[in-house]
């Protein structure tokens, strides 16, 4: 059953190049060219919200992005996490571009915009490329902490909706779950499709701890992700990095 749904998902969703080679951050140029840019946030914990939401609001500010925060669901049938689907689809056409922050992730370098990282992996120039997502901390495929969408993600977005539904699926559980679980479960099904691009570790985003040392924050690198367990630690470590944060 897996291989026809994936044989149809291969037919709608089109072919994308998977970047798994490291990147030398001295590499890592900045962009003055402008684009319309949104940074949405979708959190279920308010007092995680409040401790990163002033960075990336600040990150917002210095860049001219618009930033929008969801704290309640635009559709009440599945977790809080769809509703940054439903917004997209609903405002698909508004932005040339969309990034999905996690609350538990900070922004520590606000000099770097959005267009260095869709420059420098050729976001921008590559139209099968839909999304883009950070190599994962855990060994997983990808960590989507900071995800980068065009609004032609539109038709990816329906599906992986719909693909929620399937009973393979088991549609009580991936319903309730995050919807990244999903976007997993198609990228690893589908054979990497090219409709994602997965950056290097400490480009779009470095880790408080890793498995991979190499993909553990360092000071002057765009953001971190919050891997404490508990809220409480979490919102203790946006404390500590305040003197920290460009």
């Amino acid at each position: 059953m897996e291989t026809r749904v994936f044989v149809g998902v291969a037919i709608v969703c089109a072919a994308v190049i998977f970047i798994s080679a490291a990147t030398p951050r001295e590499a890592f140029t900045q962009s003055s060219v402008d684009a319309k840019i949104l940074l949405l946030s979708v959190s279920t914990e308010p007092r995680m919200a409040a401790a990163t939401t002033q960075h990336l609001r600040a990150y917002c500010d210095r860049h001219g992005y618009d930033y929008k925060a969801l704290d309640a669901p635009l559709d009440t049938s599945r977790h809080m996490a769809w509703s940054k689907i439903v917004f997209l689809l609903r405002n698909s056409m508004n932005y040339e571009y969309f990034v999905v922050v996690d609350n538990d992730v900070v922004i520590t370098n606000k000099e770097i915009p959005i267009t260095a990282f869709v420059h420098r992996f050729q976001f921008d120039a590559n139209l099968a490329q839909k999304v883009m997502v950070s190599e994962g901390a855990d060994g997983s495929t990808f960590d989507a902490g900071i995800t980068i969408l065009k609004p032609t993600s539109a038709p990816l977005m329906k599906m992986l909706w719909s693909l929620a539904t399937l009973p393979e699926l088991k549609p009580k559980q991936w319903q309730k779950d995050w919807d990244i679980d999903v976007l997993r479960y198609y990228y690893n099904h589908a054979g990497r499709p090219v409709d994602i691009s997965v950056v290097p570790h400490r480009t779009l985003l470095s880790f408080e701890t890793a498995q991979d040392p190499l993909a553990v924050w360092k000071e002057g690198d765009f953001a971190m992700r919050l891997t404490a367990p508990s809220e409480e630690d979490r919102i203790k470590k946006v404390a500590e990095l305040q003197p920290y944060i460009l």
